[in-house]
């Protein structure tokens, strides 16, 4: 399931997300370019421009003179991605929330904020495993922290996910990302010993997007849709009732439908 637009959301007002547009039109024309560079090449700019945590966290000095400025791959790691399935699911995401969150703090802010969240990203990687040499790309970490901002401004809106690549359906906010964050958890504990995924950069970064976003919004920009913590709780305990009432109906009816 991967998100494809959200109802009435930006793309129907006059405004224009250019820093969202931007960042997916930096992110795509980097890896197009990385794409024409021999294997090799490629895993030298991972050392050089992605984090590594043992370069920074000082744990292998005499490596870190092997790069420039160790300290500013915090800026530059999110930009770059090793295959196009990583590129297209983070831009994609970016795509479809980015747009609402810039809207609410505005370009520069948005843009702050971005970066805000790909570094808190980046040093909770560190500090997960300080004496890693292996380097840490992609820009899931600033990603994650717009879904989060996301969370908080728009989640009563209803987001339309293409399912199976054959049909589309649509949940509210908070139902697709609270499933992101179970997936994220989930893979986290399977597979946190045998995984290249810094899934630890993707919680720091979903954690700076909540908090940050409260100081960074806009003047008006009113948290949880407006209705206010409470009632945005109420609301989206009724939506889970109801959809487990329906749920529920429906098995019942398919199981009476197999018994006749």
């Amino acid at each position: 399931m991967f998100p494809v637009y959200d109802e009435n959301g930006v793309g129907y007002s006059d405004f224009r997300p250019w820093v969202t547009w931007s960042l997916v039109g930096i992110n795509v024309l980097i890896t197009i370019f990385l794409g024409f560079l021999p294997a090799l090449f490629v895993t030298a700019i991972a050392y050089q421009f992605g984090i590594v945590p043992a370069y920074i966290a000082g744990t292998n000095p005499e490596a870190a003179e092997l790069i420039i400025r160790p300290e500013l791959t915090l800026l530059t790691y999110g930009f770059i991605h090793a295959k196009w399935s990583h590129l297209a699911s983070n831009m994609l995401v970016l795509s479809v929330f980015g747009d609402n969150i810039e809207k609410a703090t505005g370009h520069f802010r948005f843009l702050l904020f971005y970066f805000l969240c790909q570094i808190a990203g980046g040093l909770v990687h560190i500090l997960s495993d300080p004496g890693s040499l292996v380097p840490s790309i992609g820009a899931s970490a600033a990603v994650s922290g717009v879904v989060a901002a996301y969370l908080l401004v728009r989640p009563q809106a209803r987001v339309v996910m293409l399912v199976l690549g054959v049909m589309t359906v649509n949940f509210r906010a908070y139902w697709v990302i609270a499933g992101w964050l179970i997936w994220q958890l989930g893979e986290f504990l399977i597979y946190r010993n045998d995984s290249d995924v810094a899934y630890w950069g993707h919680f720091g970064g979903f954690i700076a997007g909540l908090i940050l976003i409260v100081p960074m919004r806009r003047p008006g920009v009113r948290l949880f849709g407006g209705l206010g913590p409470r009632a945005a709780l109420r609301s989206a305990a009724a939506a889970t009732e109801r959809a487990w009432r329906n749920l529920r109906d429906a098995a019942g009816a398919l199981l009476s439908r197999k018994q006749r």
